[in-house]
Order: structure tokens, then sequence, then C-alpha cells
């Protein structure tokens, strides 16, 4: 039992490994006679009708804190979820052809974090992680834990612009300081 439960962390830890690596190799490489930028062109992405903020439990516990987002203090409001759930998050990559490339992962969302300024929230993030299933039928977190902001960069409403954790802007969107 406890061989299997560490093999699969070691496939996870290998797998996380390989996806990075792969990022960090592409973003290194040139295509033509310009750089491409993988912080702009791989790890933001815009989905016009946005994705939904997880609903929040009133008895939900919380932190807040105070952050700098362009040296102007932020709220973040820090949810630990009673009832954690599960979400695709996608990856995006450029194969050597120049070809988008798309891979999903599931990730147990367990924290949720509020940004907002003057009381008018502007992004959100998810922290999660990889998950898996023992011999036993029990589910066991493993892997990397993964932390994605998605922000409402025009003040429609929607959040529609997703950021990995390595290139989350930290700026406030022109329609929160008005």
């Amino acid at each position: 039992m406890k061989k299997h439960i560490i093999f699969i962390i070691l496939v996870t830890l290998f797998v996380n490994l390989v996806l990075v690596g792969k990022a960090l190799y592409q973003e290194s490489q040139e295509f033509g006679s310009e750089k491409l930028d993988v912080s702009t062109d791989l790890l933001k992405v815009v989905k016009e009708i946005g994705w939904k903020m997880p609903k929040i439990d009133s008895n939900e516990t919380f932190q807040s804190k105070i952050v700098h987002f362009q040296n102007i203090p932020v709220l973040a409001k820090t949810y630990q979820l009673k009832k954690p759930f599960d979400s695709f998050v996608d990856f995006y990559y450029l194969n050597k052809e120049k070809t988008l490339e798309i891979e999903s992962l599931t990730l147990e969302i367990r924290y949720f974090q509020l940004y907002s300024f003057k009381e008018k929230v502007f992004a959100f993030a998810v922290f999660g992680s990889p998950f898996g299933f023992t011999k036993g039928g029990s589910r066991a977190v493993i892997g990397t834990r993964y932390k994605v902001y998605y922000f409402d960069e025009n003040g429609d409403g929607k959040f529609e612009t997703r950021y990995n954790d390595v290139s989350v802007p930290k700026h406030i969107p022109d329609w929160v300081k008005k």
C-alpha cells in the first residue's frame, strides 16, 4: 500500500517536472528572428465568456491581509473551503511546429482568494492540487499545488483573463481605480 502511494507521488512529481521543463524549454527557443514571449502568449488566457467565481458560503473561514499591486494596497481574503470541489485547468504549449497544444489537469480546489480595492472585487485565485485514488479507493492529493488567477479587466463582472501563478500581473484594472 505504501509503495503504491509512493509510486503515485513519484509519477506525479515526474510529470510536473516534465511540464515545467517543457515550458522553460519553449520559453528559451527562438522562432525566426524574434524571441517568443511565453509569459504573454502562453500563460495568459482570455475567454470572452469568462470564468465563474466560486460561491462563498457565509460560514467559510477566511483570513484577510493587505498585499500590494503596483504599490497600491489591495485587500486579499483567503477562504478555506469546507467542501473542496474539482476544477479542470488547461495548460497551453507551442510545439516545435508552432502549433498550440492544450493539456487539461483536474485539480481539487481547497482554497480560494478574493482581491479587492475600494470594495470592488477585480480578481480571484484558486489553489488546487492534482489527485488520484489509492487501491482501496480513497482519494489522495498528490503533486504540486497550483494557483490560478482570474481577472475582470473591464468591470463587466466577467473574469475573462486567466493567469498562471508564474505570470500573474500585479496590476489593478483601470475600472477599479475610478
